[in-house]
C-alpha cells in the first residue's frame, strides 16, 4: 500500500471537510503517481469510503451529500452540517435548496468558523507541497515528512494546536534559558562578594 492511500486511512471527517489532507505538489505526483480511485455506483454509505473518495479527488456535491448523510446518521451534527455546506458551495442552483433543508437538520455552524479550519487546512496542505518541492530540489526523498510533522503536525493534528504547542515549547526554552542566566549570575555576584577583603 503506498504512503498516499496509507495516509487516507488515518484522517477523519473533520480533516477531510476542511480540505486538510494530502494534497501532493505536482512535483511530488510526477514522480510517485498516484492509482485513480474509481467513483463507485451505488455510492458507499460508509463515513470513512465516502471521506477516501473526497481525498481521491471525487468530491462532488453527491459525495458530499452522501457523506453528510452518513454523519447525520452517526449523530455528528456538526461534521454533517460541513459536509452539506461543502456540496451546496459546488451543487448547481437546483440542487441548493434541498441541500439547505438538509443543512437545516443539522443545526448551525458558524461559516466563520468553516472558513478559518480551510484557511488551516490550505495552510497545511501548502506547507506540504513546499516541503515536497523543496526536498525533491535538494534530491531528497519526499516521502520522509518526519521534519514536516515537526513543523506543521500530521494531517489528523490540529494546526492551531501544533503552532501553539511550538510557541508554548519556545517560551519554556527562553524561561529556562533566561532563569538560568539569572541564577549564574546570582553565582558570580555571591562569588565576588565572598572574595572581597573585609
Amino acid at each position: 500500500m503506498s504512503l498516499f492511500l496509507a495516509l487516507l486511512f488515518l484522517l477523519g471527517p473533520r480533516e477531510t471537510l476542511a480540505g486538510k489532507f494530502p494534497g501532493h505538489s505536482p512535483e511530488f505526483l510526477q514522480r510517485y503517481p498516484a492509482a485513480p480511485v474509481a467513483l463507485p455506483d451505488p455510492l458507499p454509505a460508509d463515513v470513512d469510503a465516502l471521506c477516501r473518495l473526497v481525498e481521491a479527488g471525487h468530491g462532488t456535491p453527491e459525495v458530499y451529500a452522501a457523506l453528510g448523510d452518513a454523519l447525520l446518521a452517526r449523530g455528528e451534527k456538526g461534521l454533517a452540517y460541513r459536509a452539506f455546506h461543502a456540496a451546496q458551495a459546488k451543487a448547481d442552483a437546483a440542487l441548493k435548496p434541498a441541500l439547505q433543508a438538509r443543512k437545516d437538520l443539522c443545526g448551525h455552524v458558524d461559516p466563520l468558523e468553516i472558513e478559518e479550519e480551510q484557511r488551516r487546512a490550505r495552510v497545511w496542505v501548502e506547507g506540504l507541497q513546499a516541503y515536497e518541492r523543496d526536498r525533491i530540489r535538494r534530491a531528497a526523498d519526499p516521502r520522509d515528512l518526519g521534519p514536516f510533522h515537526e513543523r506543521y503536525g500530521r494531517a489528523e493534528d490540529d494546526l492551531l494546536a501544533v503552532a501553539q504547542a511550538r510557541r508554548k515549547a519556545w517560551a519554556v526554552a527562553m524561561g529556562m534559558g533566561l532563569l538560568g542566566t539569572a541564577v549564574l549570575l546570582g553565582v558570580v555576584l555571591f562569588l565576588s562578594k565572598r572574595r572581597r577583603p573585609a
